[in-house]
């Protein structure tokens, strides 16, 4: 939490304009009396040594714009985060279904899936065929929300892949 305009105890500042240049040293009524002029306030924001450093803003608005920026640091980070969901080549519909189910609530969350497909026995790991319908039936049920992220690789006789979120084109609001 940051001090700001009457809350601040130093006698004296070292004082940045709203663009953050420095002013120069001040006494703190000056401080507050410039402040005032610009019709913004006065915020401490660090104490070094024997001085205090205070800049000329606007306060609510710095904490929303840094707010928001924190917000979309959290969710560019948790973009990152990687699901697990795996599939048998012989599932049932409605499970099949759950499981679609989730994987977009994932990719809506902008999480990247790892879809495996794991087969019991050799036999069902070449049948190349069903495979191949299987993954695309899986893409096809899930090409409005994501992509493939990666080439499908196998690993004894399970099957990879990973899906991606579709970006989808965000619209930009003007203001006058």
């Amino acid at each position: 939490m940051h001090l700001i305009n009457e809350q601040i105890k130093a006698p004296k500042v070292m004082l940045l304009d709203s663009d953050g240049a420095k002013l120069g040293q001040f006494l703190l009524k000056d401080a507050l009396k410039k402040a005032q002029e610009k019709q913004l306030d006065l915020v401490q924001l660090a104490e070094k040594q024997d001085m205090v450093i205070c800049k000329i803003m606007n306060y609510e608005s710095w904490l929303y714009h840094r707010q928001k920026e924190k917000h979309k640091q959290e969710l560019k980070n948790r973009g990152h985060e990687i699901k697990i969901m795996q599939f048998r080549p012989v599932i049932g519909d409605n499970d099949f279904n759950l499981k679609i189910k989730k994987i977009t609530e994932f990719l809506e969350d902008n999480h990247r899936v790892k879809i495996v497909i794991k087969f019991k026995n050799y036999r069902e790991s070449t049948m190349q065929d069903l495979n191949n319908k299987f993954i695309e039936k899986i893409l096809n049920s899930i090409e409005t929300v994501g992509t493939l992220d990666s080439k499908i690789n196998s690993s004894g006789k399970d099957l990879f892949f990973i899906i991606k979120p579709s970006r989808k084109p965000t619209q930009k609001v003007k203001f006058n």
